[in-house]
């Protein structure tokens, strides 16, 4: 089950600021037709922010315009990322190296 739809806003700084918790998490970023992105943080705020500051080839190649997010403990963090990679397909997980590697691909 992907993001709660009530939970997107503009991918901009204004709206990070506004919208996005200092609280850990795990947040998504996508454009009009795709997501991009989704990964884990501490503090979703300062994680969104961090990401309009840098220069990330891949995420800027899709030009994100909005993000979402859910709390979530960190027990339960990766297990929910790594499925919500697979069920909107990101674009740029994979070339982060984000996505776990499969027991079966170790062995090749």
């Amino acid at each position: 089950m992907p993001f709660p739809q009530e939970n997107s806003f503009a991918f901009t700084p204004v709206s990070v600021r506004a919208h996005a918790p200092a609280a850990a998490g795990i947040y998504g970023i996508f454009n009009g037709s795709q997501w991009i992105y989704v990964g884990v943080g501490d503090d979703l705020r300062q994680a969104l922010l961090a990401h309009l500051s840098d220069t990330e080839v891949c995420i800027r190649r899709f030009n994100p315009t909005g993000f979402s997010f859910e709390l979530n403990a960190e027990t339960s963090r990766r297990t929910r990322q790594e499925s919500l990679i697979r069920e909107l397909g990101t674009q740029c997980n994979h070339q982060n190296g984000n996505l776990p590697v499969l027991p079966w691909l170790k062995a090749l």
